[in-house]
């Protein structure tokens, strides 16, 4: 086996060569000025609807699109107002109901002088291709336009005339914001649309100055069914989402009965401390030594049944090998401190968010969160959840990770049940689990999240009724047999705290390893890819941080703070011209996200490419063409399946069949680009990323110390790393010194 080689080197940084031209339509395509007449009596019709509105919030205009739209044919000069740019005026973005052929449909907040500008425009568009092009605008005509030899026929500057001939084309329809809301259930945490007012502010023009309510933000509220009613009577076309509270708790499968447990069991010394975030625990426990113990609920509230599960999550984390020797992940013991947020039943999930956020905030020494938590209830298809999103702007803002895990299936559930909040957090790493034979087990639940983004990240042994997991009972003070995705997280909790602290790896780099390893050259496909992720994570830490004698591993970690970040100087080994290997590459990074985007939940996106050398062009493994100056782009659809665009996770794997060949060789350098977009348009985020690749060779020569001198010759700084000099550095680390003042 050969350790994981770590390359560092000055990653270099380009700015976006391309400058837009003009306007233009699909070739072959045309728009009638029948189209742009219907969209403006619908404009005409929404903003006739606020003019008589005495709520006097800004008016919000659904824009239904007439497929999955890039950010690059989104509304540009329509809905100009003010120098400030459309995509400024989104507040949220959905997908339609049609879940075969799902389009875009994005609501805009905009000043009534921005409508009444655009309602000009689509009067003047129209009487032009009436009166000039006969009715029907063709892109031929658009192409004659911006080369001088055709006039527009209005007032219009020819290049806004051309944008919003541009912008019109990929609208389908214009209306008045309207959700269908449930209202099953005692409790609802509504979002509203952004309106530009303070929670107070936004009361009191609703009526709402006299109720009483607890706000998560100025925009998520916790209402009743009366005062939502209410708000659904006053104005609902403010109600961007809703989600039901959670009520209670996704629970485990298990059996009482027990084996008891010596009371025998060392004392803590300089082990990592990882965060958990679940019901009490119980300081009676064996291993409280190693538990420093916070209840955020009043004590006289908490029964005995109230400390079972978090006492049950613990117990795997401090002591799991201990419980499971067959499970021993080489990770040894770690230090808890746990956060008692919630009972066993009837709790509710917006004080929980209450609690963790200030948790989070109070222990900036934390890096590592385990929340074995989650609702029966599945995730809503076109937003985040209110947990999930905390969850993601707590990781930005403080620089920690979440794992959390991924639900079970409630009693009387069909096996085809979503995943529960909080496990559709974006950058957290969510588990689910798998039996002693990597079967899917009764109580997995399956992604995706918002209909694209896959969660769970990975899975671990989360045991089943023959081969449960042993955890310790504080009830009957014993040895448990139970399973469940509960504590199929905390495996994979150690292993991220170990990466993290013990070998000094990045949140970034520690989640790439363990999906990376997680995947494999075998990684799940189809349905099973919605219950499995990418895939089962090795039990032992040493199948994370090595390869096999045929494999080359390394890892570049980096900052994208330009539009592109690259290295183009990778030296990889050859024989008679050629790169006899098959490759995968791992790519992570923790985006800022914006909830009430809707599905359009990533602020940013980094586009990978990895692969040979061909001049200055990277003939990159996954065939990525994104950002090429092909004749045609390809389209968002198409951009998200197979190159993951948008997802903050970029996993491929080369196939491994007999039938591969050796790749030609245009030089001996590998290389990759990652090139970085935002989604709103004056926000630019400096982005931690790490890049793990793998190349294995066909013909099962090992090349590994070859690369490793190539390397250290191409001005690369290469660092293996050994898992017990780590060990040892960590232990040295840790050690207090004690100065003699004699």
């Amino acid at each position: 086996m050969h350790d994981l080689v770590q390359l560092k080197g000055t990653l270099k940084t380009a700015g976006s060569p391309f400058r837009p031209g003009p306007a233009q339509l699909p070739a072959g395509s045309v728009l009638s000025a029948e189209k742009v007449s219907r969209l403006r009596d619908e404009l005409t019709a929404v903003n006739a609807f606020f003019q008589k509105n005495t709520l006097g919030f800004t008016p919000l205009v659904d824009v239904r699109y007439a497929s999955l739209i890039p950010k690059s044919k989104r509304i540009s000069k329509l809905f100009f107002w003010k120098q400030i740019p459309v995509s400024r005026r989104i507040t949220g973005a959905r997908l339609s109901e049609d879940t075969s052929n799902p389009v875009h449909i994005i609501t805009y907040s905009l000043p009534e002088e921005a409508i009444r500008q655009a309602l000009g425009y689509l009067a003047q568009l129209t009487l032009a291709i009436q009166t000039t092009f006969h009715g029907v605008i063709t892109s031929e005509d658009m192409q004659r336009i911006a080369q001088g030899s055709q006039s527009t026929g209005s007032s219009l500057a020819k290049s806004l005339f051309m944008s919003i001939v541009r912008d019109i084309y990929f609208i389908d329809s214009f209306a008045l914001p309207h959700r269908s809301v449930s209202m099953a259930g005692n409790v609802h945490i509504i979002t509203l649309y952004q309106t530009g007012y303070s929670f107070d502010e936004t009361k009191e023009r609703l009526g709402f100055q006299h109720e009483q309510f607890l706000h998560l933000d100025d925009s998520t509220w916790v209402l009743d069914s009366r005062q939502l009613r209410l708000l659904m009577h006053t104005a609902p076309y403010l109600i961007a989402m809703e989600v039901k509270d959670w009520n209670s708790l996704s629970s485990p499968f298990g059996e009482s009965e027990g084996e008891r447990r010596k009371r025998s069991f060392p004392y803590p010394s300089n082990e990592p401390t990882i965060g958990v975030i679940d019901t009490p625990f119980d300081s009676n426990a064996y291993f409280s030594q190693w538990v420093e113990s916070h209840d955020c609920l009043e004590l006289a509230s908490i029964e005995d049944e109230d400390r079972r599960h978090g006492t049950e999550v613990t117990s795997l984390i401090v002591d799991g090998p201990g419980l499971n020797p067959e499970l021993d992940d080489g990770c040894g013991h770690f230090r808890v401190r746990h956060f008692g947020v919630c009972k066993a039943n009837g709790f509710s999930s917006s004080a929980i968010i209450h609690h963790v956020t200030r948790i989070i905030a109070e222990n900036p020494d934390i890096k590592v969160w385990n929340i074995s938590l989650g609702s029966d209830r599945e995730i809503e298809r076109n937003s985040m959840s209110p947990e999930a999103s905390i969850l993601d702007e707590l990781q930005t803002k403080y620089d920690v990770i979440f794992v959390i895990a991924g639900t079970n299936i409630p009693p009387r559930k069909p096996l085809t049940t979503m995943i529960g909040a909080p496990a559709d957090s974006l950058n957290s790493l969510v588990v689910g689990a798998v039996d002693a034979q990597g079967k899917v087990p009764s109580y997995s639940r399956r992604g995706p999240v918002l209909g694209f983004f896959t969660k769970p990240d990975v899975c671990a042994i989360g045991g089943d009724r023959t081969t449960p997991i042993q955890v310790y009972n504080p009830m009957t003070d014993s040895i448990e047999k139970q399973s469940g995705t509960s504590f199929a997280a905390p495996w994979i909790t150690r292993k991220l705290a170990y990466l993290i602290h013990v070998i000094g790896l990045t949140r970034e780099a520690a989640k790439a390893l363990l999906i990376d390893a997680a995947g494999g050259w075998n990684p799940p496909e189809g349905t099973y890819k919605q219950y499995l992720g990418h895939g089962v994570v090795p039990q032992r830490i040493e199948q994370v941080l090595q390869c096999r004698n045929d494999e080359i591993r390394f890892i570049i970690n980096g900052v994208a703070s330009s539009y592109e970040t690259y290295a183009y100087t990778i030296p990889v080994p050859s024989t008679k011209g050629m790169f006899p290997y098959i490759a995968r590459f791992t790519l992570c990074y923790t985006p800022h996200c914006s909830r009430l985007q809707g599905i359009d939940y990533p602020d940013t996106e980094c586009n990978l490419k990895f692969g040979r050398m061909n001049g200055t062009s990277i003939e990159s493994i996954d065939t990525n063409r994104q950002g090429d100056p092909l004749p045609l782009p390809i389209p968002e659809k198409d951009a998200r399946s197979l190159f993951r665009k948008w997802d903050n996770v970029k996993h491929y794997v080369e196939a491994c069949n007999p039938r591969k060949r050796a790749k030609k060789l245009y030089s001996p350098m590998w290389g990759f680009s990652i090139k970085k977009y935002e989604r709103l348009d004056g926000t630019y985020h400096a982005l931690p990323f790490s890049l793990v690749c793998t190349l294995k060779a066909l013909d099962g020569r090992d090349r590994y110390d070859e690369f490793v001198k190539h390397c250290e010759a191409s001005a690369w700084f290469t660092h293996t790393i050994d898992i017990q000099a780590m060990l040892g550095v960590y232990h040295e680390a840790q050690e207090e010194l004690h100065f003699d003042e004699s």
